[in-house]
């Protein structure tokens, strides 16, 4: 089933480019968005998008259970920009560091604790796969 919503991923991803002539962030993150919304329907999870953290920043997209409680969150970059630098400079700004993707269509980068647990080519199905079961595993102090 979630190699399904990874091909999904791709050819929303190839539409998307097709269609608009872009690879802008803006355009191109639906497409994640959505892979990832199946996921989190799996484990009973619900992804929601653009919600403020208690810092004040405001992530792409939050994932919370039946109760609220907060389990990751998920931030998308543009193709051209270089991935760690665009990591460096949320995370200097306060983005949470328990549990978050940082991704830019190309590159997937999980951090965890405050550490990079993996990093993936997006264009790999069976890593891509392993990144976002690892993410959604996850389990938040509070439980």
């Amino acid at each position: 089933m979630s190699r399904q919503y990874i091909k999904d991923y791709y050819a929303e991803i190839a539409r998307l480019r097709a269609v608009s002539g872009s690879e802008n962030e803006t355009v191109l993150r639906t497409a994640f968005q959505k892979c990832l919304t199946k996921y989190c329907a799996r484990f009973d999870l619900t992804l929601i998008p653009e919600l403020r953290h208690k810092t004040a920043n405001i992530p792409d997209a939050t994932v919370k259970d039946s109760l609220r409680l907060t389990w990751g969150y998920w931030e998308a970059k543009d193709i051209k920009d270089d991935i760690d630098r665009e990591i460096s400079k949320k995370l200097a700004r306060g983005y949470p560091t328990s549990n978050i993707i940082f991704e830019n269509s190309q590159i997937a980068v999980l951090i965890q604790h405050g550490e990079e647990v993996q990093r993936v080519e997006m264009q790999n199905a069976a890593a891509l796969n392993r990144l976002l079961e690892t993410f959604l595993k996850y389990e938040p102090p509070a439980i």
